[in-house]
């Protein structure tokens, strides 16, 4: 579980985690250099500040848009107030190991100051860059270069696109990938298919326990296994692929689970499409509510909607590193490392929330994660549509129903 958003550091060690970066003749080549070293998902984050006298909500929202929030956004989203506080809460929620800012020599001593106790508190490390290196900052300023060896490098993508496969049933996809794919391509897709079949396998077998053949297991929870190994998936074939892993380990635990017959069979459908393009990604980071960037990434990443995402409590957000599981109405689901940011930031919110009520009020005790405009209640059902749609359309984001309607999952250790 997230705990609440640490205070900051006492002022003796403030400059500890600041690295002074010395660029004398303010130059293009620099700004490029380290411009280039953006890069979220390995915790590197560079601000460019806006010209111009900088209060803390200017500079607060400079390191927002740092952080992928859109421009302007505090405004469009009613919380210019809360920029420098929402700042420092992204910054630990995006786990952002190192914020570079650049030109800093714009920003008086006092906003240095201030910037090095926001990434004290988030445990971030502050590079100031800077064509000025007489300041009083107790550290001693050292050539701009030095942090292209010492910052992370940007990621590198992946290579090639997943393999197209043979949309066959399970028991011969492993066989027809094959036999229809290139060895290179067949070893992509086996070692996919292999890793997810194994942990299907697993979780099968937790439900095939003695003394239960023959009953019934919850089609919710078959649906959610699919959500959770499938969430990733970058293509239609990657999907496929770990769905029918995903069969293939159940069923040699003694599950059989069932899909509906694909579009144009039947009237139940189901959805191979990955859930979360990395587009719409983008655009629910671009959120500066933590509330709305959580109750859109959840509902993106899950296909819940309201009744169930009321549901969900502090308790029942699990951080298990990169990813997060949640659960809700009893079932688990997974957020993978691309969102799971998004709904860190609310839990941190909400904690920040709870440690500033004198007492519970009502539907505090319990701890849920989602509150009332009063900040004493449970969030109403309707109104949790409401603040869901309003991210989803800020945000240009279209919200897929759940991908696996219809699942059934049957025992076959009773029958002959």
């Amino acid at each position: 579980m997230t705990t609440p958003l640490s205070v900051a550091a006492p002022r003796s060690d403030l400059w500890r985690g600041v690295e002074v970066l010395v660029d004398v003749d303010d130059t293009a080549e620099c700004v490029a250099a380290l411009g280039a070293r953006h890069d979220l998902g390995h915790g590197v984050a560079v601000c460019h500040l806006t010209p111009g006298p900088a209060g803390l909500s200017v500079l607060g929202e400079d390191v927002l848009v740092a952080l992928g929030k859109r421009p302007s956004g505090p405004a469009a989203e009613g919380v210019s107030r809360r920029a420098w506080e929402l700042a420092g809460l992204w910054l630990r929620a995006e786990q952002v190991r190192h914020l570079v800012v650049l030109r800093a020599q714009l920003l008086p001593t006092t906003r240095w100051r201030e910037l090095a106790e926001l990434t004290a508190a988030a445990g971030t490390r502050l590079w100031l860059v800077t064509n000025e290196p007489g300041r009083d900052t107790a550290e001693r300023g050292r050539p701009w270069r030095v942090a292209l060896s010492l910052l992370p490098t940007p990621a590198t993508a992946v290579t090639g696109k997943f393999p197209e496969v043979p949309d066959v049933e399970f028991p011969l996809f492993r066989t027809a990938a094959r036999r229809l794919l290139d060895p290179a391509g067949f070893a992509r897709v086996d070692e996919v298919y292999r890793t997810t079949l194994a942990q299907a396998h697993d979780v099968a077998r937790g439900w095939a326990r003695p003394g239960t053949a023959g009953r019934p297991v919850d089609a919710r929870h078959g649906a959610a296994v699919l959500q959770r190994h499938t969430i990733d998936a970058t293509s239609t074939a990657e999907v496929l692929t770990r769905v029918r892993a995903v069969q293939a380990g159940f069923f040699t635990a003694g599950l059989f689970l069932q899909l509906p017959p694909r579009p144009g069979l039947s009237a139940v459908r189901v959805s191979l499409t990955p859930r979360l393009d990395p587009t719409d990604i983008d655009r629910i980071r671009g959120l500066c509510s933590p509330s709305a960037a959580a109750v859109l990434a959840i509902a993106a990443a899950t296909g819940l909607r309201a009744g169930a995402l009321q549901s969900v409590r502090l308790r029942e957000v699990h951080d298990t590193g990169p990813d997060q599981h949640l659960v809700a109405d009893g079932t688990l689901y997974r957020l993978p490392t691309s969102v799971a940011g998004l709904v860190r930031a609310a839990v941190i919110e909400r904690h920040a929330q709870l440690a500033g009520e004198p007492a519970p009020g009502p539907g505090l005790g319990e701890g849920a994660l989602f509150i009332g405009s009063s900040s004493e209640t449970s969030v109403t059902r309707r109104a949790l549509q409401q603040a869901l749609d309003r991210a989803a359309a800020y945000a240009g984001v279209t919200v897929a129903p759940p991908s696996f309607p219809g699942v059934a999952v049957h025992d076959l250790r009773g029958t002959r």
